[in-house]
């Protein structure tokens, strides 16, 4: 009973033949299966790569954004100072007006003192003189 599966006699040197090209199908497996993991090992090195650049390019914005902000504060505490400049100069006009104001105050006192010192004199002048006339009328009315 010959089946469809049934083993046929193999020819003289089938065996060999057969083993051969199995060990070649093996070694092109291997090959392959190498292949595949120098492909992974490159496309880690490549992912790995990406990475370290990435790191890099971090490190450069964070250097960078450091930087800003050292800008920033430089700038803030610059402002900050000419800020209390412009105070400290207001402070000084706004002190100057009131000296000014007080030396104004006190000329403007200075001259009205003047000013009632001068009119307390003429009343004074003016006392005498209406006494001198009124002695020099009975002077001449005694006359």
């Amino acid at each position: 009973s010959s089946g469809i599966n049934a083993e046929w006699p193999l020819r003289p040197g089938e065996s060999e033949k057969k083993s051969v090209l199995a060990e070649i199908a093996e070694k092109g497996k291997e090959k392959e299966e190498g292949k595949q993991k120098v492909e992974q090992l490159i496309a880690s090195k490549s992912v790995q790569q990406n990475v370290l650049g990435d790191i890099k390019n971090i490190g450069k914005e964070k250097e960078a954004g450091v930087k800003n902000v050292e800008q920033v504060l430089a700038a803030k505490h610059s402002h900050a100072s000419v800020m209390a400049d412009i105070k400290h100069i207001k402070d000084e006009k706004d002190q100057a007006k009131a000296d000014l104001e007080k030396h104004l105050q006190a000329k403007s006192n200075k001259a009205e003192a003047m000013g009632a010192i001068r009119q307390i004199k003429e009343e004074k002048d003016q006392g005498i003189k209406n006494v001198e006339a009124a002695l020099g009328k009975r002077s001449d009315d005694g006359n």
